[in-house]
């Protein structure tokens, strides 16, 4: 599982290099509070975390209103690949401990 979310991680920050000007050292340092928020209390959804992305997003990483608002909305609601690797990770793991192995 560590190993899987440490490859998406990298996938992810290996995008904001080519695909945009954000250095992605500042991406992750910017983010800080949000990653905070988003782990101490298991939500990175909306009453929570959607706020304090958005404004971490403008005031530490640079976003202008618009391309942080587009980010935060479309990252929030469809952007969900941590939960659904988490899931499925979880379904194998909980298959072969009960001895039911999948093809």
């Amino acid at each position: 599982m560590l190993v899987a979310l440490f490859l998406q991680a990298c996938y992810y920050l290996t995008r904001v290099k080519l695909g945009s000007w954000v250095n992605p050292v500042k991406f992750l340092a910017g983010g800080a509070n949000a990653y905070l928020t988003a782990f101490s209390t298991s939500s990175s959804t909306s009453t929570i975390g959607m706020p304090i992305t958005f404004e971490v997003s403008q005031t530490k990483i640079g976003f202008r209103e618009s391309s942080a608002s587009l980010g935060v909305l479309v990252g929030a609601n469809s952007n969900n690949d941590g939960t659904a690797l988490y899931e499925a990770m979880s379904a194998l793991y909980i298959s072969q401990v009960i001895g039911q192995y999948l093809s």
